[in-house]
């Protein structure tokens, strides 16, 4: 367990955390340090682990508050001295658990002594003994009080520590005598067994293990001397998921609505418990449903109401394609993040025992192997352009869904620049559809590019996905760049509208599969996506591009290509300048490669602006004879 915020400081250790930018300017200061009061660094690492959660969670519940720098700073001030006055409790109350067992060793001796000698112990010496190990229970009871008392009155630092102190409690007065003379002799039988137990304890290796068994065994004895063990109680999945979770981890949208559909669909399947009562036993069936999940599951919002079973009884029934073992991977990984979250958080079990509820888990045989886009084919490519949305269509411009019907119109907007700009940019659907006016740029060169970016409500895959793109001839040859206008705002495809997911291109996405179908040209993951896999293969195998400067160009990270990670970790991946992307974009000439554009280069002399509609002469297309 790695804790670079552990120091040791002369003979113990202390926690040392660097404090973030806006906490600092608040407190005026850089760091918080606190004692952690131990010299043994595997205690220290247990210890600081919790501390450095809550100091973490104080940081978060701060930056949403409103209110003047002074009122956050009284705040934060009560907060961390509630840290450090639980910390300061909560080792009091281990001494005296460990004193207590201590005194319980003592009492096994003596009475090992007196019944060798006489046969059985002396009774008043023996209730001695039991009257001082009683009163270290007390001791511990009143420390864990004292802890407390001690957060009373501090509401941020109550609702941090609530859920992790022990909530321990003994039974009313009254009770506790009734079952004291039950006790003397339970414990004077159960003697030997917790002396072999202790010693078991003191010989392992594992501290932390150590400590769950040896409270296990005290919490055993202080039942059965009347003392009263509350179980931890934990939120449900989705409470900490909407109350906490994505709150903490603070993802960019895109990867938050992929966390937060893998948790409410182990929600749904699970019964959406409280989190620290799952099992291993939870997640395996976990996995086995989502084995069964179609590949579909999610998308427009259709299945928000049904359950798990109407959704694999459907699935069965249609005997739909279900995900693949990268996408189960994927749910397993981010349900493991998030339960490692919560346990930081509530601390209801041993960080390795949730560790391992995920860990080796055998997926079925039935689970098919992720499949994997291809590029499209030259002679595909030249086919799909001789299809009605270039070709002649006789639907209405504002009929998008009828394009494949054969007709003499041509209809210039996003239906028809989308794949025309895919082939030549290798950018996501996505990435294109959100262009805004302001996204062309041009360079000291007098070069001109897109940037790709993720300012205002734009969104990017990852942060590699930040780029600038040159535009090819042939879009400039079209007059794609007289489609963007200097000083206006808003975005160049303002025809589409979002979709279900809140994307620009989903509804295209849609009707493109649809349109392929019509024409003839569908196939499994030969979609829009694969126009990004049919830009690297052309750069790279026919236009002889360096791998590193086409990953420049497409925002791929070293995940993403492997051929990209090897140029990463030998230090040959540089930083491309736009003359650079430039110079290998127009080496890339789908004519020379057999793709008949001609046509679509007369199609924009008909219209102004890159954008409009007109009616094709009876002519047959041209033929790409340049």
């Amino acid at each position: 367990m790695s804790a670079p915020y552990i120091v040791r400081r002369g003979g113990s250790y202390s926690l040392r955390v660097r404090l973030p930018v806006d906490i600092a300017k608040i407190l005026s200061r850089r760091e918080f340090v606190m004692a952690l009061r131990t010299r043994e660094l595997s205690v220290a690492k247990q210890q600081g682990v919790r501390a450095h959660a809550r100091v973490l969670d104080v940081w978060s519940r701060v930056r949403t508050m409103s209110g003047s720098d002074e009122d956050k700073r009284a705040v934060i001030d009560e907060a961390l001295a509630a840290i450090r006055t639980f910390n300061l409790v909560r080792e009091m109350a281990l001494e005296s658990h460990d004193q207590a067992m201590d005194e319980l060793g003592q009492l096994v001796a003596v009475s090992h002594m007196a019944q060798g000698q006489a046969g059985v112990p002396p009774a008043d010496h023996r209730d001695t003994l039991i009257r001082e190990l009683m009163s270290r229970v007390e001791v511990l009871s009143k420390a864990v009080v004292d802890l407390e008392r001690a957060a009373t009155g501090k509401s941020l630092a109550l609702q941090m520590l609530d859920d992790a102190q022990e909530k321990l409690v003994l039974e009313d007065q009254a009770r506790a005598q009734r079952q004291h003379s039950m006790a003397m002799d339970v414990v004077r039988k159960e003697a030997e067994e917790a002396k072999s137990e202790v010693q078991s304890f003191r010989t392992r290796e594992n501290a932390e293990t150590l400590g769950v068994e040896a409270m296990s065994a005290f919490e055993k004895l202080m039942a059965q001397a009347g003392v009263i063990t509350k179980s931890k109680q934990t939120p449900t999945v989705l409470d900490f998921l909407e109350g906490h979770y994505l709150q903490a981890r603070n993802l960019d949208e895109t990867h938050q609505r992929h966390v937060e559909a893998y948790v409410r669909l182990f929600a749904k399947a699970t019964d959406n418990k409280p989190v620290g009562s799952y099992t291993r036993k939870d997640i395996l069936g976990w996995v086995r449903v989502i084995e069964r999940i179609p590949t579909g599951y999610g998308k427009g919002g259709k299945d928000k109401h049904k359950t798990i079973q109407q959704i694999l009884r459907e699935a069965r029934a249609k005997k739909a394609e279900t995900i693949s073992v990268t996408t189960v991977g994927k749910h397993i990984a981010a349900l493991k993040r998030f339960f490692r979250e919560a346990n930081s958080t509530h601390e209801f079990s041993n960080a390795d025992r949730v560790a391992a509820m995920f860990e080796n888990i055998e997926l079925s045989s039935h689970v098919p192997e992720a499949q994997k886009r291809r590029p499209w084919r030259i002679e595909e490519l030249h086919a799909l352009f001789r299809t009605p949305i270039w070709s002649g269509t006789r639907s209405r411009f504002e009929d998008r869904r009828t394009r494949h019907e054969v007709g003499r119109w041509v209809h210039l907007d996003a239906y028809w620049w989308l794949p025309v700009l895919g082939i030549h940019t290798g950018a996501r659907l996505e990435e294109l559809a959100q262009l805004h006016h302001e996204d062309l740029k041009v360079s000291g060169d007098g070069i001109k590019f897109l940037h790709i970016n993720d300012q205002g409500n734009r969104r990017v895959k990852t942060k590699s996905s930040i780029r600038a793109i040159p535009l090819h001839p042939f879009l400039l040859e079209l007059g794609f760049d007289r489609m963007f206008k200097p000083g206006q705002r808003g975005r160049v495809f303002h025809e589409l509208s979002k979709g279900a997911n809140g994307k620009w291109g989903e509804d295209f996405s849609e009707d493109f599969t649809a349109y392929r179908r019509h024409c003839g040209l569908y196939a499994p993951l030969l979609d829009f996506h694969a126009f990004r896999h049919s830009f690297v293969s052309y750069m790279r195998g026919k236009a002889k591009v360096d791998a590193g400067l086409v990953a420049a160009m497409v925002g791929h990270g070293a995940d993403e290509d492997p051929t990209l990670a090897q140029f990463i970790q030998t230090g040959q991946y540089t930083d491309f300048d736009i003359a650079d992307r430039y110079e290998a974009i127009c080496k890339l000439d789908y004519h020379q490669m057999g793709v008949g554009l001609a046509h679509i280069r007369n199609a924009v002399t008909q219209v102004k602006g890159g954008r409009g509609s007109f009616r094709l002469p009876d002519a047959p297309l041209p033929e790409d004879q340049e």
